[in-house]
């Protein structure tokens, strides 16, 4: 039976350049007998630049937290838009709190909506708020001073599932490093890195210093 392994991309499978070109090595020997997806919370844009720049290759690409899902040709599997009645309690928070908002689209439809801070007490206050208040998937970026909303329910687990369906296996493995990767992490009793924050650490299997060590124990396996 086929391997699916599912990585995040920033702080784990992208690291320092040694590391994730070796990282990139191992994907290609385990995509010759398994499939590998990248589950990140970068839109299409953003990853297609890091994809050309490092000649990143997978079999998925889920994207927006889960909220998009293409294939190895970058076809549109799934997307998950922010339905009208979750756009408007955006909007009256926008409103209401004076932030700058931008939007991440798939067909003119918004499947993510990117709020921005210039001050980070406000940001995680604003986090803790919107989490509770507006019942959205809501992820905070410290170091860009961003709230990153999807629509409610949607997450990398629930991508995930996805993929599972259409490659009919159930031998998945994750690992990732951050609080957006909890979702996938929990489902799927995953791994983290060992760079990964103390709370993924606490939900994590088992720590591993790089994908490329997760991938080789993978396929030893075999």
């Amino acid at each position: 039976m086929k391997k699916i392994l599912v990585s995040d991309y920033d702080r784990t499978l992208y690291q320092d350049e040694n590391t994730t070109k070796k990282n990139l090595e191992a994907v290609a020997r385990f995509r010759k007998k398994n499939i590998f997806a990248i589950a990140t919370g970068r839109n299409y844009e953003d990853l297609m630049r890091a994809k050309q720049e490092y000649n990143i290759r997978c079999d998925y690409y889920l994207l927006n937290y889960g909220a998009e899902i293409r294939d190895h040709n970058l076809n549109l599997i799934e997307s998950i838009c922010l339905n009208q009645t979750e756009l408007d309690k955006i909007e009256e928070f926008r409103v209401q709190n004076d932030v700058k908002t931008y939007y991440s689209k798939i067909d003119n439809q918004i499947v993510k909506v990117i709020i921005e801070y210039s001050d980070k007490n406000k940001l995680i206050k604003d986090y803790n708020f919107t989490k509770d208040k507006l019942k959205l998937n809501v992820f905070m970026l410290k170091n860009h001073l961003h709230l990153e909303i999807i629509s409610e329910g949607v997450n990398k687990a629930h991508a995930i599932r996805t993929i599972e369906n259409l490659e009919k296996t159930t031998e998945v493995y994750v690992i990732g490093d951050s609080e957006n990767d909890l979702d996938m992490i929990k489902a799927y009793k995953g791994y983290c890195v060992t760079n990964a924050n103390s709370i993924v650490k606490k939900y994590a299997t088992r720590e591993y210093k790089t994908v490329e060590a997760l991938i080789d124990e993978l396929m030893e396996a075999a």
